[in-house]
Formats: C-alpha cells, structure tokens, sequence
C-alpha cells in the first residue's frame, strides 16, 4: 500500500477491495506499520495486529518498518515479537516484498510458527545487507538472488 518513500501503492478505492476479498483468503497479511495504521489506526503493534485479524485476517505480521526493529506476529491466539537485524546500508528497495516472498515459499512448504522467524531473519535480512547502492537512484535494490555473494 505505501511504500518506504511514504509513495502510495495503491488507490484509495482499492484498499476496501483489498480488506473485504483478499484479507479472508490470505494465510497471513503483513503490513508494515504505516500501512497497519493506515488499515486500523493507531497503536502499537500488538493491537494493530490484532485489529487487522479482526477485519478477516487468519494472522498478521506488522513488519517494523523504519521504527522500532521488531516485527510483531498474532495468529489469532498468540502473539510473538520477532526481532529483526537492521544493516546502514542505502538498499532497501523490495525489502518488504523478500520478507514476504520468503513468508509465502515458508508457508507453502509448511514451516511451522516457532521456526519461521529463523527463515524470516536470515534471508531477507541477506538480502538487506547484501544490497545494491550502486544500482538506479535513490535506495539500491536488495540482493535477493545473492549476486555479491557469487563474485
């Protein structure tokens, strides 16, 4: 919905669509805070999370964002806080859809709750650190495919 220049994604319109027919058929919606907020208003994380279940959701995951670097997980029964490495690098771009990706390929594949923060950690976070400042203009891209690895 927004993205971490604070650009807006998706039209206004849309967000109602986005809610009531695919929050229901999602396994998990993760929202970074300023879209969680946007979804249900303010609070902290915890209560976003729930909110967002609320509205249709199996479970939320209200990613940090540039705030606080702790992801914040509730399944509809528990809640887990998911601390998250941060790495000063200027390539960030797609950072939110790798930890989501990497959510999908884990689900699909049937990694429980207690292992996915592991996953969810180390490849994106990979991703982060291995970036691509050099790439475009603005924030680089991460490395998803591991190309600085590879040389």
């Amino acid at each position: 919905m927004v993205a971490s220049s604070g650009a807006r994604l998706l039209q206004e319109d849309a967000v109602a669509a986005l809610v009531s027919r695919l929050f229901p058929l999602a396994a998990v919606v993760t929202p970074n805070e300023v879209e969680a907020r946007l979804l249900v208003g303010d609070g902290p994380k915890r209560e976003l999370a729930e909110r967002l279940v609320e509205l249709g959701a199996p479970a939320a995951i209200v990613t940090g964002g540039h705030g606080d670097p702790v992801d914040h997980l509730f399944d509809g029964e528990r809640h887990l806080e998911l601390p998250v490495e941060r790495h000063a690098v200027r390539a960030t771009h797609g950072a939110g859809c790798t930890h989501s990706a990497t959510l999908a390929a884990l689900l699909a594949r049937d990694c429980p709750w207690s292992r996915l923060h592991a996953e969810l950690l180390r490849r994106p976070s990979r991703a982060v650190a291995q970036g691509l400042p050099e790439i475009g203009e603005g924030d680089g891209p991460v490395d998803v495919l591991g190309l600085r690895g590879a040389a």
